[in-house]
């Protein structure tokens, strides 16, 4: 069976391959399979890609959250410019009702932005979570000592957390 490489080999393997530009000659230097070195070139090549569209989709996530607050506020200015007596905006009722509509679903589309985000931020602790446990019971499994470890994740502890982290936003 062949033997598992570590992250720190693997990225002694990239570091190389970057510098030579040829997987032959890494693999003859780390006493490997060409196959393996190109394998574990193209998978250090996926996660780039991977970390580098992450990056993108949280930009483009956050400038579509900025420019739909803007909206929001632009149909807010609108209606109060053109208010009448009473505070009535001067427009046709169909005009009001549909820049109000438009409001309304400008909003629920920011509210849907945070939801997903937030739903993301939880997936991501529930996954370093799930890897911590197994990371015990592989110690465990392996004879190693481990230290007895609790987590209360009762609803007020979450919500401490949740408000710790991201403020007072609720």
């Amino acid at each position: 069976m062949a033997k598992h490489l570590t992250p720190a080999e693997k990225a002694a393997i990239v570091a190389r391959y970057v510098e030579t530009a040829n997987g032959r000659e890494v693999a003859r230097e780390f006493g490997l399979p060409e196959v393996t070195v190109r394998r574990v070139i193209q998978r250090a090549q996926l996660a780039q890609k991977d970390a580098l569209h992450a990056r993108a989709v949280a930009a483009a996530i956050r400038k579509a959250r900025k420019l739909l607050a803007t909206n929001v506020e632009m149909v807010s200015r609108y209606l109060a410019k053109h208010a009448g007596v009473d505070g009535v905006p001067d427009l046709e009722p169909k005009d009001v009702s549909a820049l109000l509509n438009a409001q309304s679903n400008v909003s629920a589309k920011l509210m849907e932005v945070e939801e997903r985000l937030e739903a993301k931020r939880m997936a991501r602790l529930s996954r370093d979570l799930k890897r911590q446990e197994i990371e015990i019971a592989t110690k465990r499994a392996k004879g190693e000592h481990v230290e007895q470890v609790s987590v209360d994740a009762s609803d007020e502890l979450v919500e401490r957390l949740r408000k710790a982290l991201h403020g007072d936003r609720g």
